[in-house]
């Protein structure tokens, strides 16, 4: 690993010039393949893989590209991050340096910051317009090497030891530690309080945070329980794996694999009365909208009340009526739907304005 050309960052003036402190010095190369396809929509990232300083391999780093920038400030800039993506010791000072290599591997477009900062876990430090875009896939620029980019970080590290204590406890934003604690309380099943029961499954969890999250389980928990009485709520109609999604959202906010299951967690949803997660599923829904499924689809969305799907389903189905119209799925709708058969046909698609009216035909 080659040496950093860095100067070594004084401490901050407010540290403690006694403590006991380690100085790292150490660089990264990443290569970004596909560089021209890569990022190409303002907001859109990649991350490199982890690197750390030899000395410590648990303070983990990493880097982070925008190729088109993440806000309209930037857009058509590339953005680079250095992130302390997993550390559990203390507040550590860095100085960080970024270039690119060429395809001489000559170290161009270097950005110096000049300031030390201070990093706790999850945080960074960002170069928001690093270099024009239009520049590095210009063939005179000579800094692609054939379609890859390439990436050099160099970095020195300080930290001293004494300050752990009290920084520990705030390496995580609160919100996230927050949403970890409650993880882990529906994980570990400590203190429980009522079981869901669904078919031969059994799911515990805590009434406070079902009660609190579902007016609909509030209820149920509230009414026909003699004191003292361990609660057991039998649910129907719903698969075991839904549920267990459906509580872990209620403790964490978080739900993990919404779009393989969608259509079960939305009802789910809305026979709990959480609209959060009927959000989601909506959003869901919204990005998987086919020929065969935009009528499933527009049936889902006035059953539960998503007016956004229904939109976005309505206009599809509008612009592509022909081939919707070979699907089973028309079929379906004109037999147990025709109020939704008369909408669709009573406005034509947007595209088609000096078209005549849509075939009635069905």
């Amino acid at each position: 690993m080659a040496a950093c050309a860095l100067p070594v960052p004084p401490l901050r003036s407010d540290s403690d010039a006694s403590c006991p402190a380690s100085v790292y010095r150490f660089n990264y190369v990443w290569t970004v393949h596909n560089f021209r396809f890569c990022g190409t929509i303002m907001g859109d990232y990649v991350l490199s893989p982890h690197f750390s300083p030899e000395e410590d391999q648990q303070m983990q780093w990493r880097m982070k590209l925008c190729p088109n920038g993440f806000t309209e400030s930037n857009k058509g800039y590339l953005s680079v991050y250095a992130i302390l993506a997993e550390y559990n010791g203390p507040e550590v000072f860095a100085r960080v340096k970024f270039s690119l290599l060429n395809n001489r591997r000559e170290e161009v477009n270097t950005m110096d910051d000049k300031q030390t900062r201070t990093f706790i876990r999850g945080k960074s430090y960002c170069v928001e317009k690093f270099i024009r875009r239009d520049i590095v896939l210009s063939q005179f620029s000579n800094i692609l090497h054939g379609d890859k980019l390439v990436l050099w970080c160099e970095m020195i590290v300080i930290y001293c030891q004494n300050s752990f204590t009290h920084l520990e406890i705030r390496s995580e934003p609160p919100e996230k530690q927050l949403v970890h604690d409650l993880r882990q309380l529906f994980d570990t099943k400590k203190f429980c309080d009522v079981t869901l029961v669904v078919g031969d499954q059994e799911i515990m969890a805590h009434q406070a945070i079902l009660g609190g999250r579902s007016p609909v389980l509030c209820a149920m928990l509230q009414i026909g329980w003699k004191k003292g009485e361990k609660k057991r709520i039998h649910i129907n109609g719903m698969r075991a794996n839904i549920l267990e999604k459906v509580c872990r959202f209620m403790y964490t906010g978080q739900i993990q694999g919404v779009e393989s299951f969608d259509s079960e967690i939305l009802e789910a949803a809305d026979r709990f009365c959480l609209p959060a997660l009927k959000q989601i599923c909506e959003e869901s829904l919204r990005a998987k909208i086919t020929l065969q499924n935009a009528t499933k689809y527009l049936i889902l969305a006035t059953k539960f009340r998503l007016p956004d799907l229904k939109s976005h389903a309505m206009h599809f189905i509008r612009e592509n009526v022909t081939e919707v119209k070979k699907t089973a799925g028309w079929r379906t709708l004109s037999r147990l739907h025709p109020s939704l058969l008369i909408e669709i046909l009573w406005q034509p698609a947007s595209t088609s304005k000096s078209s005549p009216a849509l075939e009635t035909t069905i």
